[in-house]
């Protein structure tokens, strides 16, 4: 621990307090920096939204609902204050894309109902 710099601890420190082992931190970390694009040390709402097109895989041409990205972000940012720092990335990140067992999926966002079609002969 006294040969780590500041930043490492701070990373090592998220990690304990999330349960996350060493080798997902720093993978987390490495994520949420090629989110910050203007390396500032958080994730803004252009940054975000990016990072929600890229995570979900939403394809060329299409967007997220305007209001699914702003459920996004009110659940990412849970301190308010208009930014996403690296523990709230951690925090979100586990919430909704690393749930054990499941992959979230870009339907689990839209509510699908069956419409039945009458066919006629």
């Amino acid at each position: 621990e006294l040969l780590l710099g500041k930043s490492t601890k701070s990373i090592r420190d998220v990690a304990r307090r999330l349960g996350i082992n060493l080798l997902d931190i720093e993978r987390y970390k490495r994520v949420f920096d090629s989110f910050d694009q203007d390396k500032s040390g958080v994730i803004e709402m252009p940054e975000f939204r990016m990072m929600l097109h890229r995570l979900l895989k939403v394809p060329n041409g299409h967007h997220l609902p305007v209001s699914q990205v702003k459920s996004f972000w009110n659940m990412a940012d849970s301190d308010g204050n208009g930014k996403i720092d690296f523990p709230e990335f951690c925090e979100f990140y586990l919430r909704v894309f690393s749930r054990p067992g499941e992959d979230f999926q870009l339907s689990d966002m839209y509510s699908i109902r069956k419409v039945s079609v009458k066919r006629s002969v």
